[in-house]
């Protein structure tokens, strides 16, 4: 049974891409985050050069593929929606590791690495730790 469930963005990218691009040309570039006044106390802690998971709502998709070919590149082989990276999916959330470059007025978030266009609606940032994001081989060992 589905349910619906429905999520405020926390803040919004900004940068100078505002239609479809490619992941290498927007991880290359500048971005800021700009979270709303509520959520600059949210800020605390964070460093200049620490690892992000940026968690975002593909606010221009309203497609859904269930099997496509990576990158729409026909010589890769037919993918479940699953098994991908792709901004097609049920629900268009993306999720994606930056860098953080600085913090200003405690609410702009200058990063590196996002894959996200302008205006795009940020959901949740939180701290990329390697001991607890990367998989941990010997627990999950059958």
């Amino acid at each position: 049974m589905s349910e619906t469930i429905c999520y405020t963005p926390v803040g919004f990218v900004e940068n100078a891409f505002n239609e479809w691009t490619p992941v290498e040309t927007l991880r290359a570039a500048p971005m800021r985050i700009v979270l709303d006044p509520q959520w600059a106390p949210g800020t605390l802690g964070l460093e200049p050069g620490q690892w992000l998971l940026v968690i975002f709502h593909f606010h221009h998709i309203s497609e859904v593929r269930l099997q496509l070919h990576p990158h729409d590149d026909p010589q890769q082989p037919l993918r479940g929606v699953f098994a991908t990276r792709t901004q097609y999916r049920p629900n268009p959330i993306g999720a994606t590791v930056a860098r953080l470059e600085r913090i200003e007025e405690e609410r702009i978030l200058h990063v590196r690495g996002l894959d996200a266009l302008n205006g795009t609606p940020v959901l949740d940032i939180k701290p990329y730790v390697e001991s607890f994001d990367r998989p941990d081989e010997e627990a999950v060992r059958p």
